[in-house]
């Protein structure tokens, strides 16, 4: 019943009260139109039992509603400190564009930072530019070598991630490049993605990142990254996927899993579920 609860909108809860007491009061002049108030116990009795079941609804909503706004503000202090630990592990020369909403969360970019720095990867590419540029560029420049390369499709967005990068005197280190949306078939289906002009000539990946193209894009965006760069991924290349609190981007790492079965997942708990694929070991 809780699940029933949470999936009712505000809208649908005024429509649903609404309806309830538009009953109770059909019920009401019913009785004293029709029946001549023949069984006034009997609309009384309905009438009563409406307002009940109405008080409880609204009761209920404001529990439910309670319980959300407590683990938004559990996962807002969880955010800050996972910032503070960023912060504290980034030579940051100018403050980070803001995080969280379409923006990488800070506990995903600890993630991130937690691989860079143990691994060292030379070549990163980023499927979806932006934050996670910057925060790998100072990574490369404190390790001393390496480039990132970030795909985007939107020409403004590509043009910011740029300007954010000479900003942070990242340029040596990241580069962003600009690959507008084409056709591609695969799996039996026509898929928009990165154009290939953007990533064909790319070296080989160590840690590839994939937070694009966004997913009102198509049904299950980002499925063609895997299939497309699969070629391009060194042997020990590492894959990090965010967003996979939602249902089609997760659904879209098990279906790479199951179209390549020499691949594994470990998700990560983190605000909007983060997925690490890598190749097994046997």
């Amino acid at each position: 019943m809780k699940g029933f609860f949470q999936n009712i909108s505000a809208g649908k809860w005024l429509l649903l009260g609404g309806l309830l007491l538009l009953i109770a009061q059909v019920v009401v002049l019913v009785d004293w139109l029709v029946l001549d108030s023949y069984l006034p116990w009997l609309s009384a009795w309905f009438f009563g039992s409406a307002i009940l079941v109405l008080l409880v609804l609204v009761y209920r909503k404001l529990i439910i509603n309670y319980n959300e706004y407590k683990s938004m503000t559990n996962n807002g202090f969880a955010q800050v400190e996972a910032l503070f630990y960023l912060h504290s592990r980034l030579q940051l020369r100018r403050a980070l564009p803001r995080m969280r909403s379409f923006g990488i969360s800070p506990d995903f970019a600890n993630v991130l930072v937690d691989y860079v720095l143990k691994v060292k990867p030379g070549v990163i590419v980023e499927c979806g530019g932006g934050i996670s540029t910057l925060v790998n560029g100072y990574l490369l420049e404190q390790q001393g070598g390496g480039h990132v390369y970030a795909l985007e499709h939107d020409a403004s967005f590509a043009r910011q991630t740029q300007e954010e990068l000479q900003r942070h005197s990242l340029v040596n280190w990241a580069t962003v490049i600009h690959a507008p949306l084409e056709a591609f078939h695969l799996d039996g289906k026509e898929w928009k993605w990165y154009a290939a002009a953007g990533w064909k000539d790319l070296p080989g990946i160590d840690f590839l990142i994939i937070d694009g193209p966004p997913a009102y894009i198509q049904e299950m965006a980002r499925y063609p990254g895997f299939p497309l760069l699969l070629e391009k991924l060194n042997p020990d290349a590492t894959i990090l996927v965010d967003d996979c609190i939602r249902p089609e981007d997760r659904q879209t790492v098990e279906k790479w899993i199951h179209d390549f079965p020499d691949w594994e997942v470990e998700w990560v708990r983190t605000e909007k579920l983060a997925a690490v694929i890598r190749r097994k070991s046997f």
